[in-house]
């Protein structure tokens, strides 16, 4: 066989293995590894087998949208360390949340704010956050842009 990729789909320890198991077994790093599952943690472990792996998210540090470069600068200085995807997810969603509510324009009750909050959500469309243009679709999924990414020296790159 030769293929042009291949797709892991495990949890993240598995992933290391994986990762691991295929460099020793001689797959070389022209052929990537696919994983829905690699951050900066697994890339270390796993070391130079992780080189050439590919992996999707829903943000990166280095994009160029407005807000994103302040956010990681204010994190990164308030905790000594640069945001985690989970920490950009977490605050996208505020300011997201923080929209509904400002658009849901409804005091009378607790419901009825939950109800009208609910509605506004649904109605959220190419809001900008740090994740890039945002939306909720008609089964109330959210929509933007994925991130791609490549294992280059270690370190997570955006893949062009």
């Amino acid at each position: 066989m030769e293929p042009d990729a291949i797709f892991i789909s495990a949890q993240q320890i598995e992933v290391i293995k994986i990762l691991t198991q295929g460099r020793e077994l001689g797959i070389p790093t022209d052929i990537p590894f696919i994983s829905h599952v690699l951050s900066i943690d697994e890339i270390q472990s796993a070391g130079n087998a992780a080189e050439s792996a590919i992996t999707f998210t829903s943000w990166v540090s280095t994009a160029d949208i407005p807000g994103n470069q302040a956010f990681v600068q204010k994190y990164t200085e308030k905790y000594g360390m640069e945001p985690s995807v989970w920490a950009a997810q977490f605050y996208a969603a505020a300011y997201i949340l923080a929209e509904a509510i400002k658009n849901a324009q409804s005091t009378d009750s607790a419901a009825t704010d939950s109800a009208a909050i609910a509605a506004a959500l649904a109605e959220i469309k190419d809001f900008d956050t740090i994740l890039g243009k945002f939306s909720f679709n008609a089964i109330g999924d959210a929509v933007y842009d994925p991130v791609v990414l490549i294992v280059k020296n270690s370190k997570l790159e955006v893949f062009e």
